[in-house]
């Protein structure tokens, strides 16, 4: 999509010149308590009690989004750019239970439709996108299948080839296996036979992360307003944490009861940007897990 492809340009030249244009909303945890993040260059474990450790470096790629299957295998995508060509290559990787790393598709040139970080519990990963004049897309993959499109099919007939493997806004599964996922100010819900709703509106206007808990509320990141948005299944609104300057909020995920928050630092010219995730427990205490400077 070309809108894909300007904004990615725009955030590979940005952060070579030393800023976080484009911040990283990944993050996961897994069911022993470590939380992996991304700063975009290198992903990162904090086991409880632990110290941030570094468990991938990127080399030339950045990586916006993770997830966590039930089997315990940490998925991401790796989106490189070529400045001196203009050319773009993307792949997406697995990191098993055991540590042992390895690509489950490309790196290519020419991704397909559908192909994502997010899977379901059958196998079938999600995409969402653009049009060129930004009208949603909305695909999905299931292993020895074809693309299958689940929005609108007058809108994908502006559709360009995919660029990224990463969607345009956070996504997240709810408690019954739906599909939630973020398009500008609304968050939308895929439903038991493909059946797309509204699930809230009203958001920031980004692209930063959602996460869905156990209760089926709804959680929202706006880094424009440095808090987490709580939409509980009632549609009743609060904000349960929110991050004083320079933090903001990027990346969220429910866990255990518990609400993990990946925040990053505002951007200043000559001063490197810093990560850190927070957790808040079900009593509303707030702890700090980890603090790292972005790589």
């Amino acid at each position: 999509m070309k809108f894909a492809l300007h904004l990615l340009a725009a955030c590979w030249l940005t952060f070579a010149a030393g800023a976080f244009a484009h911040p990283p909303r990944g993050i996961a945890v897994a069911p022993d308590g470590r939380v992996f993040f991304s700063d975009l260059e290198r992903i990162w474990a904090i086991a409880p009690g632990k110290q941030p450790l570094v468990v991938r470096r990127s080399v030339g790629a950045h990586v916006h989004e993770l997830f966590l299957d039930s089997g315990g295998h940490l998925w991401g995508e790796d989106s490189f750019y070529d400045p001196a060509t203009a050319r773009y290559r993307a792949g997406l990787w697995m990191i098993a239970p055991d540590g042992r790393f390895s690509y489950t598709y490309g790196p290519t040139g020419s991704p397909t439709f559908g192909a994502g970080v997010l899977r379901d519990r059958f196998g079938c990963s999600y995409l969402v996108g653009e049009t060129r004049v930004r009208a949603l897309l909305l695909h999905r993959l299931c292993p020895g299948g074809a693309p299958q499109l689940l929005s609108d099919r007058a809108a994908a007939r502006d559709a360009e080839p995919p660029v990224l493997l990463s969607n345009i806004g956070g996504a997240a599964f709810g408690p019954d296996g739906s599909f939630f996922f973020r398009h500008r100010g609304i968050v939308q819900r895929l439903r038991a036979g493909d059946r797309l709703v509204t699930a809230a509106v009203g958001f920031a206007p980004e692209n930063y992360g959602i996460a869905v808990d156990r209760a089926g509320a709804l959680y929202v990141a706006e880094q424009a307003n440095r808090r987490i948005v709580r939409v509980d299944a009632r549609g009743r609104r609060s904000a349960p944490i929110g991050a004083e300057a320079p933090w903001a909020p990027t990346g969220v995920v429910a866990s255990g009861g518990a609400l993990y928050v990946l925040e990053v630092t505002d951007y200043a010219r000559g001063a490197p940007t810093r990560l850190r995730v927070r957790r808040m427990l079900p009593n509303g205490q707030v702890q700090l897990l980890g603090t790292v400077t972005g790589g």
